[in-house]
Parts: C-alpha cells; structure tokens; sequence
C-alpha cells in the first residue's frame, strides 16, 4: 500500500492511495484499488513546520500524531481462477473507515499503524461485494 498526503492544515489532510494484493504462487495480481481520502488529526498537528532566519532556526514536529478518516475509490478483484490463464474479476466502488497513529524517529523517518475497514460495492458484469478489514504497519517519509 502507498499513500501520498497532502495539507492544506495543520490538522487536516487529503492522500491519493493504492494498494495492491499479489498471489506469488502463480504470479497474478489479485487486488487492486486506488483512492483518495481525508485524514482528522488529534494529539497534534499532523504537518511540521519549519522556519529560520540568519541567526534562528525553529522546527514543530509532533513526536506521535493520532488520525481517523475515510477514503474512497476504485478497485478490481478476482473472484475465481480456471486453469493457468482465465479469471474471473469484478470492478468495486470501496468506501472505507480507518485509525492510525504515527511515531516520527527523525526528521525524514516516521513509524506508522494504521487499522481500517471498507466495504466494496461490485458494479460490472460478474458483481460481487467485498469486505476487507485491514492492519499494516510501515514507514512513512515526511518532506
């Protein structure tokens, strides 16, 4: 999963999102979704701040940033496998709920956990509905 995020303030933000679901045994994408979405910070702003003159350099980072938000998109499924090269797949429009903390390391490192659940609605030809509830833990890289 990749997420960039963007702010307007201090403790407000939207992200554009993607996430994908490989299978390695047989060398198939089987998940893909791309979104967007807003983030409410709580605990702290969720932007850093940097300033300075000649003679003074001032930097805000919150150590830990709590957030909730929701996201929205797009994602394609596949629901059925016959043989090494058929598929069955059906496009979703997902909305979604999710919580999260972050723990900034240095300057340019912070740690991150994040749990969500969304609900996908199928609107092609072979529909289908999908729940996914999710728990990740990465990286993310402030600049």
């Amino acid at each position: 999963e990749g997420e960039f995020e963007f702010f307007k303030h201090p403790r407000k933000s939207w992200h554009l999102k993607s996430s994908f679901a490989f299978d390695m045994s047989v060398s198939r994408l089987s998940y893909f979704y791309a979104g967007f979405g807003r983030h409410w910070y709580w605990g702290g702003n969720g932007m850093n701040f940097d300033a300075s003159t000649p003679d003074v350099s001032i930097e805000l980072r919150s150590k830990t940033r709590y957030f909730y938000g929701f996201d929205a998109g797009i994602s394609e499924a596949v629901i059925g496998v016959f043989g090494p090269v058929l598929q069955i797949g059906t496009a979703l429009m997902e909305y979604g709920l999710h919580v999260g903390m972050n723990r900034q390391v240095s300057k340019s490192l912070a740690l991150e956990a994040l749990m969500g659940y969304s609900y996908g609605l199928g609107f092609s030809s072979v529909s289908a509905s999908a729940s996914t509830l999710r728990f990740l833990i990465g990286i993310s890289l402030p600049f």
